[in-house]
């Protein structure tokens, strides 16, 4: 959870340079609010330049409407990109939740509930690395 709510995000160091190409992410488990609706992914240089890889929509079935209406820590799909280039360093940033476009949502036994906007929260993100294949 992080209560900056806007621009917060990460930074994953791996113990030598890998090129992520896809990613993954889990919801909290409580209010749908304040789960990010998008995010951006850098790279970052040795000399501490970052490099935008990728900006995405994040569109996991959140518990707002349909089949998962309250249901919560759902895992998305794969977010892919592509990526080059190996770092040992990756920055995550989510500049938005979702509760800056929808103000409500239903809830268990779908009822109408108010979002909750005081911060950014998400339980897991999962880093895919593009194997290191040798002809």
């Amino acid at each position: 959870m992080n209560f900056d709510i806007h621009n917060t995000g990460l930074t994953v160091t791996f113990s030598s340079p890998a090129i992520i190409n896809s990613i993954r992410l889990t919801t909290a488990g409580d209010m749908p609010g304040r789960d990010p609706a998008s995010f951006e992914i850098f790279g970052i240089n040795n000399d501490g330049s970052s490099v935008n890889i990728t900006t995405q929509s994040i569109s996991i079935a959140l518990g707002v409407s349909g089949t998962n209406q309250g249901i919560r820590e759902l895992t998305s799909g794969f977010y892919n990109f592509n990526n080059t280039n190996a770092y040992s360093t990756y920055k995550i940033v989510f500049p938005a939740v979702i509760s800056d476009f929808n103000q409500n949502y239903y809830g268990v036994g779908n009822t109408l509930n108010q979002y909750n906007n005081d911060s950014m929260q998400i339980a897991d993100i999962y880093f895919y690395l593009l194997p290191n294949i040798s002809n």
